[in-house]
């Protein structure tokens, strides 16, 4: 909140006051939002894509693990995969038909005969490579939940040359 002049005040004390209230003024009347210069430049590096996107609404939770490893050379990638699928209260699912990259996914089920996980070799993928997207499908979800499918986007990093 400004200060008013004190009429009681010497003459010149008052002028004073109002031409500070007056320069003051005139300083935040030019502040303006409409500069044409921005304040940061932009961005030459936009930010990445997410990793991963969710098609479809699981009603599910998914657990996707992976493991993949490029031997030196020319052979092709090892390594597997494994899917946990739970309910809503954490209780371990198995659903109708399961995918990786259009291929069928193993069902594993533990010492009891319950469901434990899907998995899926990587020699199973044909042509599978570092860069490759990964799609994980539920075909037929039963009476778990309506189709749905994960894409899984693997990172990279891009380098200068030497």
């Amino acid at each position: 909140m400004a200060a008013m002049p004190n009429p009681n005040a010497p003459s010149f004390v008052r002028r004073a006051l109002r031409a500070g209230l007056f320069l003051t003024a005139g300083i935040l009347a030019g502040c303006s939002n409409h500069d044409s210069m921005p304040v940061a430049p932009p961005n030459p590096h936009p930010a990445p894509a997410p990793m991963f996107r969710v098609v479809g609404e699981p009603r599910v939770a998914v657990r996707f693990i992976g493991f993949l490893t490029e031997p030196a050379g020319t052979s092709p990638l090892t390594g597997n995969f494994s899917v946990t699928l739970t309910d809503s209260i954490g209780r371990r699912a198995f659903l109708n038909d399961v995918r990786l990259n259009g291929v069928v996914m193993h069902q594993e089920v533990d010492a009891f005969g319950l469901p434990s996980r899907y998995t899926l070799d990587a020699s199973e993928l044909p042509g599978l490579a570092l860069a490759d997207t990964l799609r994980f499908e539920a075909i037929d979800g039963g009476d778990f939940t309506p189709p749905f499918a994960y894409l899984i986007v693997p990172s990279h990093l891009t380098l200068p040359p030497d």
